[in-house]
């Protein structure tokens, strides 16, 4: 055998034994596309929502071996923006052969993953952009476990209806209310939550108005508030204009009887951090977090604590929202989808997500589980959903409504003077 014939035996040998190893690896291990923003704008939460989710996935393999006997492995990718959520989820339907995707965060690249992923027939779990829309195409194979947009806006309205106008002693019908949003799909579909819920509840809604999120002066948005002089402010932000917003407002004079956000912006560590005493008495309509464990049965408070420690021992910090809805989405997945599937089929996954049946309390952060059927209008939505409202009290932020899963009393309504 002459050198050159025996060096291509051997790297076909080599190539053939490759092959054969990467088999026999594929055959030990689960695949899962998880798509998020991990550069970008938006790459702060991304990436902390794609480490609630891989957090699952390592307590799965550390707890129960994996899913079907087999160590769980996350492909990941990185979609800062709604053309690139298409172009991933395409990369990892057709490259990498994927028939699950994870995902994303923010609404817009929902969107856009999510109908990649139905056209292939590939599962797609939304485990915590808020869009309404996103359950309301009529697709077969997406679900999402968290709460949608209606109901942050419904939370909202309504805490302002049955606590901040009682408190305040006025009838919630003569309660001037001033709704505003960033006008990205987020922030559009929950604004527009918020609209539906004060109107139906027959709140005096004074102004209905959006901006940019990536605005430097709100000045003239907030001059224009503080000439109707709400009682209420209910403002859908991220969170570099929910900081600016507030700060404009105590620059301007306007000081409502409540600030109520909704999800994103209020309710993160970084809201208190940089406005450091003005944050005090702000609310966020939120997906429950640090909840009461009387609310919860034994394996969630169990769970609960485990997911806690071990991110506060990764991030220094306890988890806000956005971390307990993905991770509590992947959780569902790993251990009540997948193992009574029993296979990596979409089909078969799909129908396992409409057989899991938990009641509240379930979850670490109260939610229990029955994903609405094909045709329901709001097809593979979690029936059994929560929002609540957070609030901040001297720089930490608790679950305060509803009264079941509540750590802590609110404060100050109405809100006290500027300082």
């Amino acid at each position: 055998m002459t050198r050159k014939l025996l060096v291509c035996s051997l790297l076909v040998l080599a190539l053939v034994a490759m092959g054969l190893w990467n088999e026999a690896k594929a055959q030990t291990e689960v695949k899962i596309g998880t798509i998020f923003p991990l550069t970008g704008p938006l790459a702060l939460l991304g990436n902390e929502s794609f480490e609630a989710s891989d957090l699952a996935r390592e307590m799965v393999n550390e707890r129960f071996g994996g899913v079907w006997g087999k160590k769980v492995v996350f492909v990941k990718a990185d979609a800062p923006d709604p053309t690139s959520g298409t172009n991933e989820a395409n990369r990892l339907i057709t490259q990498e052969n994927l028939k699950i995707l994870i995902g994303t965060y923010a609404s817009s690249i929902s969107l856009a993953a999510s109908a990649v992923a139905e056209r292939n027939k590939v599962i797609y779990l939304e485990v915590i952009a808020a869009s309404d829309e996103i359950n309301q195409r009529g697709y077969r194979y997406t679900f999402r476990t968290n709460e949608n947009a209606s109901d942050l806006g419904t939370a909202a309205a309504t805490f302002a209806a049955e606590v901040v106008g009682p408190q305040s002693k006025i009838d919630p019908k003569k309660l001037k209310v001033a709704i505003v949003h960033e006008d990205s799909a987020f922030g559009t579909s929950v604004g527009n939550g918020v609209k539906r819920s004060a109107d139906k509840l027959g709140l005096n809604v004074l102004a209905f108005d959006n901006y940019k999120a990536t605005s430097v002066d709100l000045s003239s948005l907030v001059l224009r508030l503080k000439a109707l002089n709400p009682d209420v402010i209910i403002a859908t932000s991220y969170i570099n204009d929910a900081v600016l917003l507030w700060k404009t407002c105590k620059q301007l004079g306007l000081r409502p009887k409540a600030l109520i956000g909704t999800s994103a912006g209020h309710g993160l560590p970084d809201f208190a951090r940089i406005l450091g005493p003005d944050s005090e008495g702000v609310f966020a309509s939120e997906a429950p977090a640090l909840v009461n464990p009387n609310g919860l049965n034994e394996k969630a408070r169990a769970l609960d604590k485990d997911f806690k420690d071990r991110w506060m021992a990764k991030k220094g910090r306890l988890p806000a929202g956005h971390a307990y809805r993905a991770f509590t989405g992947t959780w569902v997945l790993l251990t009540e989808v997948l193992p009574k599937a029993g296979s990596i089929d979409p089909e078969k996954i799909r129908q396992a997500f409409l057989q899991v049946d938990l009641p509240f309390g379930s979850l670490p952060n109260g939610l229990g589980v029955k994903y609405l059927p094909p045709e329901d209008p709001n097809a593979g939505l979690n029936a059994r959903r929560l929002a609540g409202v957070q609030q901040w009290q001297g720089g930490k932020i608790y679950q305060v409504w509803p009264k079941n899963l509540a750590t802590k009393n609110w404060i100050d309504i109405p809100l006290p003077p500027w300082k």
